[in-house]
This record gives structure tokens, sequence and C-alpha cells, in this order.
């Protein structure tokens, strides 16, 4: 489904859709946020106030997207004079159905007045919500569950406090923000736009030269 007004459209790109799936929402195209806000769907709206780091046209190449909940459900940027936002990669869930408190590490704590920090698993991807504080913590602030536990090392690129940031996920089940802050006092993360799946399948490469044909019977 479309949700633009015609000053959205960038020619050539995605106009701004959603689409929603058993709870789930994604959303995709690209949008004009500067000085405006994007209208959610009431059927595609969070259920807390979520951040997002997304891609923009100039540098630094990266935003901070606020997605708000009902009943004002509604899409905001720190974007610039004609600068487009991507969508692409916004999904969150719209109901508390299925969701499971995440097993936080050390001094880390739900950070108050956020989104408490959740997971869902919804057909085979691992979906993650909240915002984090942590008090002279270290850089893991929380452990995998087993459903959502990853073959190898994932790399994402989260919103923090006043900037994005790298986060990591291990096989080990260690979750980990890796910043070079001196200070660690008011280590901050959100989980907003970390998903994964979990039942991955190969990718299946070109196919092969064809055998030799065999002798007549």
């Amino acid at each position: 489904a479309n949700m633009h007004a015609p000053w959205y459209v960038k020619r050539y790109w995605g106009q701004a859709t959603f689409s929603l799936n058993k709870g789930v929402c994604n959303l995709a195209g690209v949008a004009y946020l500067y000085r405006r806000e994007l209208l959610l769907p009431f059927s595609c709206m969070p259920r807390d106030k979520l951040y997002f780091e997304q891609s923009r046209v100039s540098a630094p190449y990266r935003t901070r997207v606020t997605a708000y909940p009902a009943p004002n459900g509604r899409l905001t940027a720190t974007s610039n004079p004609h600068e487009w936002v991507s969508l692409a990669g916004i999904t969150f869930t719209t109901s508390g159905e299925h969701g499971q408190n995440l097993q936080l590490y050390s001094v880390w704590a739900p950070k108050p007045g956020f989104a408490h920090p959740t997971f869902y698993v919804h057909e085979g991807v691992c979906e993650f919500e909240g915002t984090l504080y942590g008090e002279m913590a270290p850089r893991r602030f929380g452990t995998l569950p087993k459903e959502c536990r990853v073959k190898h090392r994932l790399v994402f690129y989260l919103s923090k406090v006043d900037r994005g940031g790298r986060v990591e996920v291990r096989p080990n089940g260690g979750m980990y923000v890796i910043d070079t802050w001196q200070k660690r006092d008011n280590r901050q993360v959100s989980l907003a736009g970390l998903a994964f799946a979990v039942n991955d399948r190969k990718l299946a490469g070109p196919p092969g030269r064809p055998g030799r044909p065999g002798r007549d019977g």
C-alpha cells in the first residue's frame, strides 16, 4: 500500500510504501522529511517511540529517523533541505503478541521512558526493539536467546545517543556495542532495526557447464 503525498515521490526511486504481515510492518521507498512528517497508516504504527539510522543523499549519508506510536503514528528525521531519506530497513511490530524480554548483561537496563528491550521471532526472523542505557557499562549489553542464535558474526549500524554506531551479534550469543567513547558512563543503544534470519539458506551459484554426451546404447 502507498503512504505518500505528491512531494514524497522521487523520480526513479520507489514511493514510500508499507507492508503488513502478521503484526510486522515493513517500510520501503524514499521520503522527503525536511521539516515534514510522514503519517503512518493506523494499521502500521509501532507500540513505542523507536529510533532508526537510515541512509540519506548527502554526507554523512546517515540520519536518525524517529517512528512515533499510535494515536499519532508518524515518521520524522533530522535531514537537510533538498534531502531524501531511505525508508528501507525500517521494521517494527504493531502489537506485543509473542514478544519476550531480552536478557540484558551486567549493569545494562531499559532506558526509562523508552520502549522495553524485547525480541520477536516471526517466520524464521528475529526482530529486536527497545532502548538500553548503561552507567559504567561494558560493551557487551545482552545475550541472544537460543532461538535467535547466529552462525556467524553479524554487524549492524544502529542509533545511539546522538549518532549512529556499530552493534555486533556473535555466535556465542553475545551482543556488543562497538564505540570509541573515552567515558563509559552514558552508553546507550536503540535496538530498532536489528533483525536477521535464523533459518538461512545458502544462495545457489551459477549453473555449471553441461557434461559430455553419453555413449549410444
